[in-house]
């Protein structure tokens, strides 16, 4: 962003008179304000693929390379351990959804 160009605008931050707790948002205003489309995809990935991965590279330059990589392939070992704990599970109960996996191993809830 250039220091000609305005600041982007996001429709989920408030509208404020610059006092108070934010009670006095223009609701109106705030509808029709811009947001540029790489903050929308950033802001996409982020949902779709989750916090984690985003903040991994930070976490392999804090941990250092060989540290940080072999946590990570130590969390997809344990991973794929889980999820193949959740298939032969489900496959044992004769289960097809997680929630009804969830019920069938460890019962009704109350």
């Amino acid at each position: 962003m250039g220091l000609d160009e305005p600041p982007l605008e996001s429709p989920l931050l408030s509208v404020t008179d610059g006092g108070g707790d934010g009670d006095d948002v223009d609701f109106e205003k705030a509808a029709h304000r811009k947001v540029g489309i790489p903050n929308v995809a950033l802001n996409m990935s982020n949902a779709i693929i989750g916090a984690g991965i985003v903040g991994l590279p930070n976490a392999l330059r804090e941990a250092g390379l060989g540290l940080g990589v072999g946590l990570l392939l130590a969390m997809a070992a344990l991973t794929w351990f889980s999820v193949g704990c959740l298939i032969e599970s489900a496959c044992a109960l004769r289960v097809r959804s997680y929630e009804t996996l969830a019920r069938e191993a460890l019962g009704r809830p109350g």
